[in-house]
């Protein structure tokens, strides 16, 4: 008698289901790795942000002719012209002037994050892959306008909002 070299249906039909097991709980510890995922990468652009924010800071503090008691004194650093508002960048574009602000000194792909400034004292680096990018973002909101009194030593509020990761 000939014996056939195979698996039974039985067999088969085992298989499938213990693949089906595996997936119901594999598939859904991936889709909450894409939202950490989403998250750190907000975070890491909020780190860039507050390093890039300090470094200009810094740097306008040992430089004799940047004036950190001036609300909206133009810097120069690295051949590029920078808003500042009591030695820390400016939040946003400024009008006749261009983008001199805290976007203008960080880099990032378009095709990840996109530049929002809601109004003229926020910027927000928003993910685009993020399933609610308005709320999916890091910021930096610069100190209180020019009536407040001169401080340079109130850093700009810099953080993130990760509810639409």
């Amino acid at each position: 008698m000939k014996r056939f070299a195979g698996f039974t249906l039985l067999e088969l039909v085992f298989a499938m289901v213990i693949l089906g097991l595996l997936s119901a709980v594999a598939i859904p510890k991936f889709i909450n790795l894409s939202r950490e995922t989403r998250i750190a990468k907000v975070q890491q652009m909020t780190g860039s942000v507050k390093a890039a924010s300090s470094l200009i800071n810094l740097k306008c503090r040992i430089t004799p002719t940047c004036d950190l008691k001036s609300w909206g004194g133009n810097f120069v650093l690295d051949g590029r012209t920078a808003q500042l508002l009591y030695g820390w960048l400016d939040a946003g574009t400024v009008p006749g002037i261009g983008n001199v602000g805290v976007d203008a000194f960080i880099e990032t792909n378009p095709h990840f994050m996109a530049v929002v400034t809601p109004d003229h004292t926020e910027t927000q680096w928003r993910l685009i892959s993020a399933p609610t990018p308005s709320a999916c973002y890091a910021f930096y909101r610069q100190q209180p306008g020019p009536t407040a009194v001169p401080n340079p030593d109130i850093a700009p509020t810099v953080g993130n909002v990760t509810s639409g990761c």
